[in-house]
């Protein structure tokens, strides 16, 4: 069957019209949230239980068991919660937003930035990509870097001369192959 590109268009237009539509019920829970008051996950996940036990929906990670009088919740609602649990992890005030777009441009990451040019200005550090110049993350290297890029000149001196006291600690556990250049 051959359908036209205006055919596409008009049901191009019903997902639209669908899409609003969710969007506008799932509001409707931040609605709920106000007027329970819950400020943490910890005051909206008892509501989110017992909703789900009233709907008779699995509270479970996964599918119910096959011989389980329960039900799988729908993946539009696990994804609002997850979305609202989110926020509230984040520490924001869930009860603030009036539609659930709102919330999700709030928790999600912005544009990675750019390492910073005293970065990219070391030729031994060329291709090297930090996830995050204004956060450390945990990761060691990262963190050296970023680290690096923000402390004064005579400070950064000391952070280089205690990473190369490392490297020629650690030099001696390495394959004989490789060999400090200077």
């Amino acid at each position: 069957m051959k359908t036209s590109k205006s055919d596409l268009a008009s049901i191009f237009l019903q997902v639209e019209k669908s899409a609003n539509a969710v969007e506008g019920v799932a509001s409707k829970i931040l609605l709920f949230v106000r007027s329970v008051g819950a400020e943490t996950v910890d005051d909206f996940n008892p509501h989110v239980s017992e909703a789900f036990a009233a709907l008779n929906w699995s509270q479970s990670a996964g599918r119910p068991k096959a011989d389980s009088p329960l039900k799988p919740a729908p993946r539009p609602v696990k994804l609002y919660i997850s979305v609202i649990r989110r926020a509230y992890a984040l520490g924001l005030d869930v009860g603030s937003f009036d539609n659930m777009n709102e919330i999700r441009k709030a928790i999600a990451p912005g544009p990675r930035k750019a390492s910073t040019p005293e970065v990219e200005t070391r030729p031994a550090l060329r291709g090297v990509q930090v996830a995050d110049a204004e956060r450390l993350t945990g990761d060691a290297w990262h963190d050296a870097i970023v680290l690096t890029q923000h402390l004064p000149d005579d400070m950064q001196a000391k952070l280089d001369e205690r990473v190369r006291k490392l490297v020629r600690e650690f030099l001696k556990f390495a394959p004989p192959a490789l060999s400090l250049v200077a």
